[in-house]
């Protein structure tokens, strides 16, 4: 007997469900319509992608020091002297050693008074020569690593090993 009361008060139930119910409208891209002329016809001359091209290169820091490098390099393998084109590099790159060993104090002082002295045209031997090579390749900052993928695999004791060979160099 009381089953029709029952429906009924299950569907005012559901009504008063649904009216307290919000809708909120949807806000979103409404793309532009397609020009139905255009569409699927191949034609390709005016759609135009999207392509952003950034120059990434990034000046190079210590020009001079890195040509220092290179120059007492080729100095010391071909047995040539110093000449005052030389000695002009070396200085310039003793300048931007020299902004380095204000930055770091006591870290370059003896490869930049080396650097000097070749710099000022003195009689410098082929081991003198190779100290102002390594203290100048100390001081240039480690190389960025270039986003490439490599075909080797380094882990943590390959690269371990390769510092530990390089304190050993000096």
């Amino acid at each position: 007997k009381s089953l029709p009361y029952q429906y009924r008060a299950l569907k005012l139930i559901q009504d008063i469900k649904n009216s307290a119910r919000i809708y909120v409208h949807r806000i979103g891209f409404d793309p532009p319509p397609i020009k139905e002329e255009s569409r699927l016809s191949g034609d390709l001359d005016e759609v135009h992608g999207y392509r952003k091209s950034e120059d990434a290169a990034m000046p190079e820091e210590y020009p001079n020091i890195r040509s220092a490098v290179v120059l007492l390099g080729d100095v010391i393998s071909q047995e040539k002297e110093l000449d005052a084109t030389h000695r002009q590099l070396l200085e310039q790159a003793g300048n931007e050693l020299a902004g380095l060993a204000v930055e770091f104090p006591g870290a370059h002082l003896s490869t930049l008074q080396q650097l000097k002295w070749a710099a000022e045209g003195r009689e410098m031997d082929e081991e003198s020569l190779r100290d102002i090579r390594k203290g100048l390749f100390r001081a240039l900052p480690e190389a960025k690593s270039n986003p490439v993928r490599s075909a080797r695999f380094m882990d943590a004791i390959d690269t371990l090993l390769l510092k530990e060979l390089e304190v050993h160099d000096e």
